[in-house]
């Protein structure tokens, strides 16, 4: 059973939110990394042994509190946006589901959709 989550993409501030549930999900692990299939429909985020230049560390608390996880890469948003048309002033959020058997959450690209009035 997959449970149904989503990601939002700030472009102004560079900021990824994303649904603790979904970390908490996939086992808590001390990093998360994000891939893309080739044809840009794909987000896969995954959890991940290190830090690297693709990677983002899981914040310790992650249980204390409700809501959404924060990350900040301007540039990995910036790419994003490029590879698929979305238009860099603008946020955008994509649904996904977690597949909690392989321990990742998918997001489909193709379903992303405008924020409007996003306020970050």
């Amino acid at each position: 059973m997959a449970d149904s989550t989503y990601i939002s993409f700030y472009s102004k501030t560079g900021c990824i939110r994303i649904f603790k549930a979904s970390v908490r999900a996939i086992g808590l692990p001390k990093f998360i990394r994000f891939c893309i299939n080739e044809d840009a429909t794909s987000l896969l985020l995954e959890p991940f042994d290190r830090i690297s230049l693709t990677s983002f560390r899981v914040p310790a608390n992650l249980n204390d509190e409700e809501g959404n996880m924060e990350v900040y890469s301007k540039g990995f948003i910036h790419g994003l946006s490029q590879r698929l048309g979305w238009d860099r002033g603008r946020s955008y959020r994509v649904p996904g589901k977690v597949l909690l058997q392989q321990g990742v959450v998918l997001y489909d690209l193709t379903q992303a959709q405008e924020i409007p009035n996003d306020g970050v």
